[in-house]
């Protein structure tokens, strides 16, 4: 019973975790410089699965190209 009870609360509780993690991945992601590939790159490598990750990854990939005659 009290194990249920446990269950129960750990996966009504779980969801507030998840959003407070993403606020803090925000913030992380809206303090690095947007032109600086290491920043950007380390940034995806510590947050690859999240959408600030992906945002980052992209923006890397956008300032490498933005120079070049052919994208890679």
């Amino acid at each position: 019973m009290i194990r249920k009870i446990l269950s129960l609360l750990f996966f009504a509780v779980l969801p507030l975790f998840g959003s407070q993690f993403e606020k803090k991945i925000s913030v992380v992601y809206d303090s690095i410089d947007p032109n600086s590939l290491t920043e950007l790159f380390a940034f995806y490598h510590i947050y690859p699965e999240t959408l600030h990750g992906k945002k980052a990854f992209d923006r890397a990939w956008e300032l490498i190209n933005k120079h070049r005659d052919l994208p890679i």
